[in-house]
């Protein structure tokens, strides 16, 4: 629980931690504060404290999608992720993914590629090189007015288990979840059931082969009611009453 672990933290780490922060231009977000996002709050044991750099402000006044999926996507899935992301981003979207290569970065790289705001959230501290080579996207999601969003003090490193904890920050930072391709056994299967289990819209992009072993991890969601996405008009459709179009 995230307050049993609050409790374990030193004084004396924390004076460390926030000087750190302060002399790298990461806010300290807590679960007190104003501009802490209403939709993370509600979901079940969010993180008592964000760290943050960039803007995350009016989260709570736009429309959200988190967009995840394999590190080792077909051409088939980066090319209409591209796409759906550079349409819902030009439509003011704000897109949320993982930084991870592949379907992450394919999402966070359209929307800075149309100068929409997208919000990567880490598996570690902020001030930690991952993932590898990573350092120039990071900066251009910062350039487009994004953010990087850690639970995790700045120079904590990769652990396995904090993958799942962040999977449900980036499930929880959203109105609903697209997963553009997934293996039965991926880690995009958790943000799944975050999804579903913080009541969010679910979003699958159908397989470009049912036997393929590579698509087999949505297939089950669209099985069960996923929303199938043919194109970007199903996804309005569901994030319709978030979205605020031009003509009012």
């Amino acid at each position: 629980d995230e307050r049993e672990r609050a409790k374990t933290i030193r004084s004396r780490e924390v004076s460390g931690v926030i000087a750190e922060c302060e002399a790298n231009h990461i806010s300290i977000v807590t679960i007190e504060d104003d501009e802490y996002p209403a939709l993370l709050k509600s979901i079940h044991n969010p993180p008592l404290v964000l760290f943050v750099q960039g803007d995350i402000s009016g989260l709570d006044d736009t429309a959200c999608l988190a967009v995840v999926g394999t590190r080792q996507p077909s051409g088939y899935a980066v090319s209409v992720t591209q796409r759906i992301c550079a349409e819902l981003s030009r439509m003011g979207v704000t897109l949320i993914s993982g930084l991870a290569v592949g379907i992450d970065s394919a999402a966070h790289s359209a929307a800075v590629t149309n100068g929409s705001r997208t919000i990567g959230v880490l598996a570690c501290g902020n001030l930690v090189d991952y993932p590898a080579a990573s350092g120039e996207l990071k900066q251009r999601i910062l350039r487009s007015g994004g953010a990087l969003i850690s639970e995790l003090p700045p120079r904590t490193t990769v652990d396995p288990d904090y993958f799942q904890h962040r999977n449900r920050i980036i499930s929880g930072l959203a109105h609903g979840t697209f997963i553009a391709e997934a293996p039965e056994v991926s880690g995009t299967r958790f943000t799944a059931e975050h999804t579903i289990q913080q009541g969010r819209e679910l979003f699958c992009l159908p397989p470009y082969d049912i036997f393929s072993k590579a698509c087999s991890g949505v297939s089950q969601y669209i099985r069960d009611g996923a929303t199938p996405v043919l194109d970007t008009s199903d996804i309005i459709y569901g994030l319709g009453r978030y979205i605020v179009f031009p003509d009012g």
